[in-house]
């Protein structure tokens, strides 16, 4: 078990080029003695580059890189079970494993492009916002200080979830939109010939 009080998950592929992953680890190699302990998914074109990171920085004691790739369900079960998940830094916007985290009321570091959202009227996701490696390593010197509350961080995000993604949100904003189409005039493809 490890030895820091918090558990951080990667959940996704360990991708430099998509996710921004080596800035993470150059962060995390700044504060090797943060309160977290990471687990890192078991698959991605960068794997073994973080695994030879962490050894040459000697970040062992502060890393674990799981061996395999997580069925959906072990992925729920990491998700509900650590203090805060990351997913990228470098696209501005979320994808599945960010929302299935948050649902969870796992708070996200990750990079979102709130100005992006906002152009579009979205309100975007309450996440631990960072872009670069200071962004990060000062997230987790405010989680050491307790200047970020995780848990009510996580139940910021998992609200967020609700109203942006619930099946009800989301069923009756699609029909909206398609009653929208429709009634300005869309074209209507014949029904073929039977």
């Amino acid at each position: 078990m490890p030895a820091q009080p918090l558990c951080g998950f990667i959940p996704s592929r360990v991708d430099y080029y998509w996710k921004g992953h080596d800035l993470f680890l150059h962060a995390l190699a700044q504060r090797p003695g943060a309160d977290i302990h990471w687990f890192i998914s078991g698959w991605g074109a960068d794997y073994p580059r973080a695994q030879a990171f962490v050894a040459e920085h000697r970040l062992d004691h502060c890393v674990t890189f799981l061996p395999i790739v997580l069925s959906k369900p072990l992925l729920f079960a990491f998700m509900s079970a650590v203090d805060l998940c990351v997913d990228q830094f470098h696209m501005g916007a979320y994808g599945t494993a960010a929302v299935e985290a948050m649902a969870r009321g796992c708070p996200v570091m990750m990079r979102i492009d709130d100005e992006a959202f906002n152009a579009r009227g979205w309100e975007p996701p309450p996440v631990l916002n960072a872009r670069t490696e200071n962004d990060m390593v000062g997230i987790f010197d405010r989680i050491a200080s307790g200047d970020i509350d995780l848990e009510e961080r996580g139940r910021a995000a998992a609200a967020w979830v609700s109203r942006n993604h619930a099946p009800e949100q989301v069923v009756s904003d699609l029909v909206g939109r398609l009653e929208a189409f429709t009634e300005a005039g869309a074209p209507v493809a014949e029904e073929a010939a039977t």
